[in-house]
């Protein structure tokens, strides 16, 4: 998925809204006034496990319309020419679609499950479970990610499967996929192998013979607990980003 992780990174970063290639971000702008449309493609940020899932599904989605846009530029330099070929190509076209269904059925809800604030930290098991049960389904049976109505969990209660713009990101991910689907079926055990190792190695502790799997009778000495460390991620970000804005500026400044 290296190819895959360039092609993101180059596409947003040429018609993201932090977008380096003057003139495109507010080409595409206008383009989407004009046609009624509302574009959902944010940046890349590297730094969040899902980015690379996230924003191939925003660029699944805007791919014809980021081609259009860049067809409009005279005189495009060599990342705009790289940018409109990688968009042309059908084989990397459909592993973006690969990879932001991953983010629609596992990467997207998992988000909004450790975010959500209505799972305690010693009840995350079940989930992590769940999900690693769907992935070994789907490294054996590659379609049911073709059913876009469901994902690791049977049932939903807390509507993890919402994620952002789910409606735009379903009906251009899960009914386009024919020409594709071939690839696809080739994909899919692959990318869901790779996730199984991810999840045996960073939260193996919540499956079976991990010391936090089914132990929810301690849940109640851990509620105050956050599952999350963003609240300090945040400020370690805000500082990250004032300290590119300004090198040169003192801690004094920056705090």
């Amino acid at each position: 998925m290296s190819v895959e992780s360039r092609v993101v990174r180059t596409t947003s970063d040429t018609v993201g809204p932090a977008g380096d290639h003057l003139g495109v971000r507010d080409r595409l702008d206008a383009y989407c006034r004009e046609k009624g449309l509302k574009s959902v493609s944010g940046n890349y940020k590297d730094n969040r496990f899902n980015a690379l899932f996230l924003t191939s599904a925003e660029i699944y989605l805007h791919r014809n319309d980021f081609l259009t846009v860049i067809k409009t530029v005279t005189k495009p330099n060599l990342k705009l020419k790289a940018v409109k070929s990688d968009l042309e190509c059908e084989e990397r076209i459909a592993l973006l679609q690969c990879l932001g269904m991953f983010y629609v059925k596992v990467a997207g809800p998992y988000w909004n499950l450790i975010t959500c604030g209505e799972v305690p930290y010693f009840e995350l098991y079940k989930h992590v479970c769940e999900i690693k049960q769907f992935l070994k389904q789907l490294e054996t049976n590659p379609e049911i990610m073709f059913n876009s109505s469901s994902h690791w969990s049977e049932s939903d209660p807390i509507d993890l499967t919402l994620v952002p713009h789910y409606n735009l990101l379903t009906s251009a991910l899960f009914t386009e996929c024919e020409n594709a689907k071939d690839l696809l079926l080739l994909s899919i055990p692959v990318l869901a192998g790779a996730m199984l190792k991810c999840v045996h190695k960073q939260l193996g502790e919540f499956l079976p013979d991990g010391k936090f799997n089914n132990v929810e009778s301690k849940a109640k000495h851990t509620n105050f607990s956050p599952v999350t460390n963003l609240s300090c991620e945040h400020h370690f970000g805000d500082l990250d980003s004032s300290q590119r804005r300004r090198p040169n500026a003192t801690y004094h400044h920056h705090t």
